[in-house]
């Protein structure tokens, strides 16, 4: 076999092995703590509503999160509300790999499943806010706040994989155009770099502030423009993003790409997906056990602000450290068997989507 063939593109079974490897046992740890400990460190006049909530979710439908399955099974009793997205990425990640690889041995025909895949992402959502009068995007008013999972939009839109496919789709394209034109190789002019880095902007800024127009008081629903813009939106921030990075990988513009790759922000990076499991609990821990209403200040907003940061970081860094490094560096001697581990250079030795399939495993 060849050594191409061996690290530099994985089979896709060894790339979802790995994935899983990576998130699961940390996931696992988190859910057990929701479901045997949080529910036993405090009390409060809503802990039963918050909390105790949480705890009974976690002991029912445990499994679904770890077969990630959450996003359609037991949705009305998910365990670790946050955790909506593991599935959806997991289902994206499988699909990205599988049209990675089509595009690798079969570049034609990779082409036009991508383009198909791509164009299903954004009319299904299309079809299915129209069909059903959903609303353009999730309004985050008090009831939805409260529980989500007792929200019927959360429920049938907000978590659902088809509804939410539009940006790694873009992203896909973004990154196998990337390796496709050799861009880590050859530089774009700077005027284009630039170009791409505010339009990038743009193309983000409009998608985050233009659903402020759903919450108007008194505007009239219209089920044609709020399908458009439901299946438009998460493409566009998923175009954005990716107009960003390649503008940012130019090297034309070097003093953001020198700010961004500043040693502690990459160590944080490292830290984001246990950041990301551990964070809620803070969150319900204080919304429970709160005994008095409080009275918001910037000041008051800025000390819970940055207590939830520090103490979510310390935590995401021990069960990084504890757990999902280990658990890594176990897998990727199981599969390689002491092998070399796919790296960037034998990544960019690649072509195409072979290039794009290895920085898919390097992401995992």
């Amino acid at each position: 076999m060849r050594h191409s063939e061996q690290y530099g593109n994985p089979p896709v079974s060894i790339m979802v092995f790995f994935r899983y490897i990576r998130l699961t046992p940390a996931y696992t740890l988190v859910i057990f703590f929701y479901a045997c400990i949080l529910n036993k460190m405090g009390t409060g006049p809503l802990w039963n509503s918050t909390v105790a909530l949480d705890t009974e979710a976690c002991i029912n439908n445990w499994w679904t999160n770890i077969l990630y399955v959450s996003n359609y099974v037991n949705t009305n009793a998910m365990c670790m509300v946050q955790s909506w997205y593991l599935p959806c990425d997991t289902h994206f990640f499988i699909i990205g790999a599988l049209l990675m690889t089509l595009l690798h041995r079969r570049p034609r025909v990779g082409q036009v499943a991508l383009a198909l895949t791509t164009l299903a992402s954004i009319a299904v959502p299309f079809a299915v806010t129209l069909a059903k009068h959903h609303d353009a995007t999730v309004l985050f008013y008090r009831d939805f706040l409260f529980d989500p999972r007792s929200d019927v939009y959360f429920n049938d839109v907000y978590i659902k994989s088809h509804m939410r496919a539009g940006p790694y789709f873009a992203g896909l394209i973004g990154g196998y155009l990337f390796f496709r034109f050799r861009l880590y190789e050859v530089k774009i002019p700077k005027p284009w770099a630039w170009g791409m880095f505010i339009l990038g902007n743009i193309l983000l800024q409009v998608v985050m502030f233009s659903g402020a127009i759903f919450y108007m008081p008194g505007r009239p629903y219209d089920p044609l423009e709020s399908a458009f813009y439901a299946a438009l939106q998460r493409f566009a921030w998923g175009v954005g993003i990716c107009l960003l990075l390649i503008a940012l990988s130019s090297g034309r513009i070097a003093f953001i790409s020198k700010v961004l790759e500043w040693t502690p922000f990459v160590v944080l990076g490292k830290l984001t997906y246990c950041a990301y499991l551990v964070h809620f609990i803070f969150q319900l821990f204080s919304l429970g056990g709160d005994r008095s209403p409080k009275y918001v200040t910037n000041y008051l907003m800025f000390l819970l602000t940055a207590g939830d940061i520090s103490f979510v970081f310390f935590f995401a860094l021990l069960l990084y450290l504890m757990v999902e490094a280990p658990f890594r560096n176990i897998a990727k001697l199981i599969i390689f068997k002491g092998g070399d581990y796919p790296t960037k250079e034998n990544s960019a030795e690649s072509s195409g989507a072979g290039a794009t399939q290895t920085s898919m495993f390097n992401g995992v």
